[in-house]
């Protein structure tokens, strides 16, 4: 396995086992990741398929329609939709008596830089762009809207009057319309606020209900088994009317021992008419308060576990709920356990690049900023500065005698020490927009955004006093016989005359002039960059009271 494939696999292997087709195309086409669900849909083994150019298995995939839009995504667009309604069949999947599967593929271009992939890599990709397809299996509420249809059909056949007729001709048309937005929209966010949130609205305009909310169970194991008494109202839709309920928690109301099986089950609970439901006493009170007259609820089920609950309320009157209204909200509700699911696997991708990021910018030894990062963050106050008119200032730190340290010591006593004195510098950058780096080896670096020249002295000079202060034994020193640094301070204005490598080069000179006469001492370059000389600033002893 490359570095590229075994890349692909860290980042996208959590979603070999989604119920929902994933597969990772790079800028030539090439299949990168093809998980478990597109394997038995189409019956191409991924050992078949990875490497290999999509369009040989697929040839429609060629046509402009789709490169056109995918192109985009390689190029770090926003995320494209092929909808059921016009590209039914993306990756043509077998299904039953030979027909194929109806999907809905969403396709979102994944950052992967050049230098995570690796050597191997480089030289086949030119951009910094995956796309990554989710494709979700809509045939059966497919099915079940041509199912509608033929029952409505079949009702305005029985109509007798023209005005009727139309008129629920027009209400069919609309709430058809209806489960086809809905549908849309909560698979068009991969954030699962607002994936609910949007739930929520268009389920309530959909049934004209009061009141429409989600509640989210928190599963907690005891000895008897894993219980569903806590749930909380995550989003909520509600009409000014209706007292709001979001943040409610619903506790100690016997979900238990009444409901929680039932849903489990995925049996859908409507209720006409609450005081005549013969509910426990306990619960009446509860829907009294907000004032409940009639509800359905529809479980979201997540992996055979009770995720939640879809609920409708009416609080005005009695309501009975439509057979239609119930089975299209059944379907509605694993639509909406889907786009969770992946909204949630989404969010745990998101979590896993940014360890991956922190891990690419940080130093593994000292756990502070490293070159990598130095460089970008330089780079950005450079510009930043320029704007601004601000001073900018850098400085250089070398562990004096470190080599002897560690030949002394040992590697292990050398990388407490660097830990050690990344602490310290971190103790000396006291401002949230101070960036200490290991910028290699024993060598340090502290970016000190709007510091002129003297505030910069003043933090090396403090740093020299706590790296003294930490009294480490150097026997191989000969300076001290304790550890010491030499520090190199520059400071400039930057202006677009000027590039962000001549404040590393003054530092850099200056620490050199530092080492030059002795070590463990401060020398400072001229503020205007004019690289004419320096003036040397000797280290002062243990003042770490009069700082």
């Amino acid at each position: 396995m490359n570095n590229e494939s075994k890349i692909i696999q860290q980042k996208f292997g959590i979603l070999d086992n989604v119920p929902v087709g994933v597969c990772v195309l790079r800028e030539d086409f090439a299949v990168l990741f093809w998980n478990s669900c597109l394997e038995d849909w189409t019956k191409i083994p991924r050992g078949e398929i990875l490497h290999t150019k999509i369009t040989d298995h697929f040839p429609h995939l060629s046509q402009p329609k789709y490169t056109s839009r995918l192109q985009q995504i390689f190029a770090g667009g926003p995320p494209t939709i092929f909808s059921s309604q016009i590209h039914k069949y993306l990756i043509p999947a077998p299904w039953h008596d030979d027909k194929y599967r109806i999907q809905q593929t969403t396709v979102t271009a994944v950052a992967l830089e050049a230098q995570d992939v690796g050597s191997e890599a480089k030289g086949k990709i030119s951009q910094s762009f995956y796309a990554l397809l989710v494709i979700q299996d809509v045939t059966d509420l497919t099915h079940r809207l041509q199912d509608y249809r033929v029952m409505r059909d079949q009702a305005l056949e029985e109509l007798k009057e023209r005005q009727r007729v139309q008129e629920a001709l027009r209400q069919q048309t609309e709430r058809e319309r209806l489960i086809s937005s809905i549908s849309h929209h909560i698979r068009q966010s991969l954030d699962l606020n607002e994936v609910l949130s949007t739930a929520v609205t268009e389920v309530r305009k959909f049934l004209q209900a009061d009141r429409v909310f989600i509640i989210r169970f928190y599963p907690c194991r005891e000895r008897t088994g894993v219980t569903y008494g806590v749930g909380e109202v995550m989003v909520e839709s509600v009409i000014p009317e209706c007292a709001p309920m979001l943040g409610v928690k619903f506790e100690g109301l016997s979900f238990d021992t009444i409901y929680v099986k039932p849903y489990k089950n995925g049996d859908i609970q409507g209720v006409v008419d609450i005081w005549r439901a013969n509910l426990p006493q306990c619960y009446l009170d509860f829907l009294h308060q907000f004032g409940v007259r009639s509800y359905l609820v529809v479980p979201l089920l997540m992996d055979d576990q009770l995720w939640g609950l879809l609920t409708a309320h009416q609080c005005s009157t009695p309501r009975q709920w439509m057979h239609l209204e119930v089975n299209l909200l059944s379907s509605l509700g694993e639509q909406i356990a889907i786009a969770i699911k992946q909204a949630e696997l989404y969010h745990q991708l998101q979590v896993a690049n940014q360890k991956l990021e922190c891990l690419a910018t940080s130093d593994e030894l000292t756990q502070i900023a490293n070159r990598r990062r130095f460089d970008e963050y330089l780079e950005v106050e450079w510009r930043r500065h320029a704007r601004e008119g601000a001073s900018l200032s850098l400085i250089m730190c070398d562990v004096d005698f470190f080599k002897r340290y560690n030949d002394i010591y040992g590697h292990q006593a050398g990388d407490k020490c660097l830990h050690e004195i990344a602490s310290a510098l971190c103790q000396a950058a006291k401002y949230p927009a101070d960036l200490v780096a290991r910028y290699g080896g024993e060598e340090f670096t502290i970016i000190l955004p709007n510091t002129n020249i003297h505030g910069a002295l003043r933090v090396a000079q403090k740093i020299s006093i706590l790296i003294a202060n930490l009294q480490i034994p150097h026997a191989g020193s000969s300076v001290s016989a304790w550890v010491t640094v030499s520090l190199g301070v520059a400071s400039a204005v930057p202006n677009c005359s000027l590039q962000c490598s001549s404040l590393i080069s003054g530092a850099d000179q200056a620490l050199y002039q530092a080492k030059a006469q002795g070590r463990d001492r401060i020398e400072v370059f001229p503020p205007d960059l004019d690289f004419l000389g320096f003036r040397e600033v000797p280290v002062v002893g243990d003042q770490s009271t009069s700082l």
